[in-house]
């Protein structure tokens, strides 16, 4: 464990990147707010409402958008993966007594944390302030982000993996987020889409890294509804986790037998 504690702090000190993206990123979030207000405001919410008000699916939306910065480091999970397997270099971590994922995990994770803490800090100042949510909702909403961030690292991973037997796999990767962008609650909120199209959503780990997350830090979601939706977001990262594994470990038996 203490292997992978360091591998936590080297994260952490090698974030001055994920930093840079931050800050620009924020540049744009009042221009994204500002045309979610107008757009909603004249769309005249309150005949498709959907259990969201003008204040609270702007607020939604800035999240989503915070979100977006945030969940950065685990953005590049699938290139790096791909890289190390085209390489070769994966061959070095094989030899190791380490979890190829867990190393890159508890880097990513460490990266996560120094780029979340000023606005989740800002968060939860304004939660007990404003007293508009509740601070018990504020920090389920906190534990659902990074969950989601688990999640899409796993996803990111998985794609990644497929390099054992693919060259190119960021055409992939961009397919399958060109589906979340419309199925994971990023461009509209999963309310909004016809039951089938909901369903779908909520049947898969799309909605569980924005969605989730978003719908519970705004104070939308239901508050019996959180624990079950949290329980899903372990469930899929139970599920994800071994699923890596077992794409793996078919990807070293194919490298070490020379495929």
């Amino acid at each position: 464990m203490k292997k992978y504690i360091r591998l936590f702090k080297t994260g952490i000190l090698n974030s001055s990147a994920f930093k840079m993206d931050f800050y620009f990123g924020f540049i744009t979030i009042p221009i994204q707010v500002i045309i979610s207000w107008y757009f909603w405001k004249y769309a005249n919410l309150e005949n498709v409402g959907r259990g969201f008000t003008l204040n609270s699916i702007v607020l939604y939306f800035l999240i989503v958008n915070i979100l977006s910065i945030i969940y950065s480091p685990a953005m590049y999970v699938c290139y790096e993966s791909m890289e190390l397997i085209n390489s070769g270099n994966i061959i070095t971590w094989m030899t190791r007594p380490i979890d190829i994922r867990l190393l890159k995990l508890f880097e990513k994770v460490g990266n996560f944390f120094v780029i979340s803490i000023v606005p989740i800090a800002l968060y939860i100042v304004l939660a007990i302030f404003t007293k508009s949510i509740s601070l018990s909702v504020a920090l389920l909403g906190i534990v659902s982000t990074f969950l989601g961030f688990t999640i899409l690292f796993f996803v990111q991973l998985i794609i990644g993996f497929l390099s054992f037997w693919f060259n190119q796999v960021l055409t992939f990767r961009d397919m399958i987020f060109d589906i979340m962008w419309m199925l994971g609650g990023i461009v509209l909120p999963i309310d909004f889409f016809p039951e089938l199209l909901r369903n779908i959503s909520l049947w898969s780990p799309l909605s569980y890294s924005y969605y989730i997350p978003a719908k519970i830090m705004a104070g939308i979601m239901p508050t019996e509804d959180i624990l079950k939706f949290l329980i899903l977001q372990i469930v899929w990262i139970l599920g994800l986790y071994l699923l890596s594994g077992l794409i793996y470990k078919k990807g070293k038996n194919k490298t070490v037998q020379g495929g």
